[in-house]
């Protein structure tokens, strides 16, 4: 009752047709103003969920989420919903998925179609600076698996300045990220630790979500490299801690790659405090959490690392074993590549420090030969590759041969031609010339 009560008076407040107070004017202007508020905060609202830039269910550590999985099924499916959606934002992320795809499967020759077919996507949207740092971090990570450092680097930095300008905190920790691997791979040591602290800081600022494990883990790896080249303990002390709150994150959304990657962080710093026997324990949880994983992993890097753990303990029939393992693992998963020949090389070490010299000098021949096979692969792309260049611009050069030929046989044609009407001009003349003498020369007689 009561509340019916208090809206008929405020109905009645507002159209009674009886005199009001200057009291009561007052108040009807305060709940006028009110209402238009409201009214301007509606339009305000719904202006800018016609402007909304997002896609529901779209986010980088969705697409993360997706792959790990490694349900092909379940990929395509995904990538159609975006592709065909009709919220015109949910295509980018339809093009990310796809050349993350193609780069995980090393299918690499279309990637950067796809790339470019993606920026122009993207710069015919109302959403464009939104979406563009996603595109230019797509450049990054094409150049990135092409080892080509100097368009890696052009790409990465317009990335990161494009992220900082939309305040993209997410795009501007992957930037970090990509910059630290450019500078480690260019031996540009000095300039890692400021952008390492400040990925720290962007990392501490993120909301938590799917890649967050990912993201601890990844300082944890980088605090430990950074160790290595300044043996300070404290830059351990902190690693750890970083993968401590990593391997957090990593059971509470039942990520078994992240999980083995915090593992080895432990082993790592396990290692470098001195304690090989919790080094080997680390190990097995992170072989544990391997086996786990989808996806095709370095099970045989981790057998790998075990072995040298062991080797340094003393056991060196258990350091072969798991050597062989390695070996086994290596040749199963990621049969000649580069990881593969690595693993041969440091297994051909292993066996050497623990005594075996014959099986020893029989795996360091076996690296030999995947080193040159390796290298003779490789060449042969790069031949190929020339081989395609130099034929591209030989048959540039035959159509522009070619066209110049076809432009000088229309001028001959055209010159034969006049030549022709003058031809036939020049005998008409004459021929009347004649008739004209012919008919003079009747008449006179």
């Amino acid at each position: 009752m009561e509340t019916n009560y208090n809206k008929q008076r405020f109905v009645n407040h507002f159209y009674s047709a009886k005199p009001t107070t200057p009291g009561m004017k007052k108040n009807t202007y305060h709940h006028l103003l009110m209402l238009l508020t409201a009214l301007c905060s509606t339009i305000f609202l719904q202006t800018m969920q016609a402007q909304d830039c997002g896609c529901p269910g779209a986010t980088m550590d969705r697409i993360e989420q997706v792959r790990d999985n490694n349900d092909s099924a379940a990929l395509q499916k995904l990538m159609g919903e975006w592709r065909n959606s009709s919220n015109k934002n949910c295509r980018v992320f339809a093009f990310t998925l796809d050349v993350w795809q193609l780069i995980s499967n090393r299918k690499i020759d279309t990637v950067l179609s796809i790339i470019q077919e993606q920026e122009k996507y993207v710069n015919s949207l109302p959403c464009k600076e939104q979406h563009l740092t996603q595109a230019y971090l797509n450049y990054t990570r094409y150049y990135k698996r092409k080892n080509d450092f100097e368009n890696m680097s052009v790409w990465v930095y317009k990335a990161l300045q494009h992220a900082e300008a939309q305040k993209d905190r997410e795009g501007e920790l992957q930037a970090v990220k990509d910059l630290v691997y450019l500078f480690t791979r260019q031996n540009e040591d000095e300039k890692i630790p400021a952008y390492v602290k400040r990925a720290e800081k962007i990392i501490a600022g993120l909301p938590e979500n799917y890649l967050t494990g990912e993201h601890y883990n990844w300082l944890a790896f980088e605090y430990e490299t950074w160790y290595t080249r300044e043996q300070r303990m404290s830059l351990v002390d902190s690693g750890a801690a970083f993968a401590d709150k990593a391997i957090v994150f990593s059971k509470k959304y039942q990520d078994p790659e992240q999980l083995t990657q915090s593992f080895r962080a432990f082993e790592a710093f396990s290692y470098h405090r001195g304690n090989l026997r919790q080094a080997v324990a680390y190990m097995d949880s992170a072989l544990f959490y391997a086996r786990q994983i989808k996806v095709n992993t370095s099970l045989g890097s981790l057998y790998l690392a075990k072995s040298s753990d062991l080797l340094d303990l003393g056991e060196k029939e258990e350091a072969m074993r798991w050597t062989d393992s390695s070996i086994f693992y290596a040749e199963k998963d990621f049969k000649h590549t580069p990881g593969t020949v690595n693993v041969y090389l440091q297994a051909s070490q292993i066996y050497e420090a623990a005594g075996n010299l014959p099986k020893a000098f029989a795996v360091f021949k076996t690296y030999e030969h995947l080193k040159d096979s390796l290298f003779t692969l490789q060449r042969s792309e790069k031949i190929n590759e020339l081989e395609q260049q130099y034929n591209k611009v030989k048959n540039e050069k035959t159509i522009k041969e070619l066209a110049q030929q076809k432009r000088i046989y229309i001028l001959l044609a055209l010159a034969g031609l006049l030549a022709l009407i003058g031809l036939i001009f020049f005998i008409r003349q004459q021929s009347l010339r004649n008739k004209q003498k012919i008919l003079e020369t009747e008449q006179r007689l």
